[in-house]
Order: structure tokens, then C-alpha cells, then sequence
């Protein structure tokens, strides 16, 4: 399976400059998963974390993303600016604006 090319870097994880020029190679189409393959279990979680959920024939893969809170303050950041890490791929919580 392809994999992001130095994703440790993109995600944050150290420090990288111009992360524009750390491309990841095209791949063929059939190696990839479309955004439509894609089935979100969340409403098929239990209390507990386990799954519930039979799945249909086939093979599948099954990622499960999630976060912790760390109590870390983002940095450096201006005094306004500071705060508690948040989860920046919920939209609800981060705000974008464009000039």
C-alpha cells in the first residue's frame, strides 16, 4: 500500500521547512481508496472503543483516528493566540479566513 512520502514531517512531528517541496508520488488509481469507498463507523462504536459492525463480504482496512487531550498549550504563539491544542480537522472548531 502507498504511503504518505516523510508524513512524520507533514503532521507536525518535527521540524521541516518549505513542506510544499516534500511531495508524495502519484499513484495508480487502483492502488488508491476514493473518498466514496470510504464508510464512517463512528455511530458503530461502543462505549467502550470496540466496534460493532459486520461488514460485508470483501476485504477491508479499518483506520480508527482519534486524540487525546494532552493539556499542551500551542506555542509560540502570541499571548492572545495561546491556548489548549484543538482538534484542527474539525471545522467546527477551527475558524479559516482568507484575505
Amino acid at each position: 500500500m502507498p504511503r504518505i512520502n516523510r508524513f512524520e514531517e507533514k503532521a507536525g512531528f518535527s521540524v521541516v521547512t518549505n513542506v510544499e517541496n516534500l511531495r508524495t508520488r502519484e499513484i495508480a488509481a487502483e492502488k488508491s481508496i476514493g473518498k466514496q469507498e470510504v464508510i464512517n463507523l463512528t455511530d458503530k462504536m461502543r462505549e467502550d472503543g470496540s466496534l460493532r459492525w459486520t461488514p460485508p463480504e470483501g476485504k477491508w482496512n479499518i483506520l480508527r483516528f482519534g486524540y487525546s487531550l494532552t493539556g499542551h498549550r500551542n506555542s509560540p504563539a502570541s499571548p492572545e493566540a495561546t491556548g489548549l491544542e484543538v482538534d484542527k480537522l474539525n471545522p467546527d472548531f477551527v475558524i479559516i479566513t482568507t484575505n
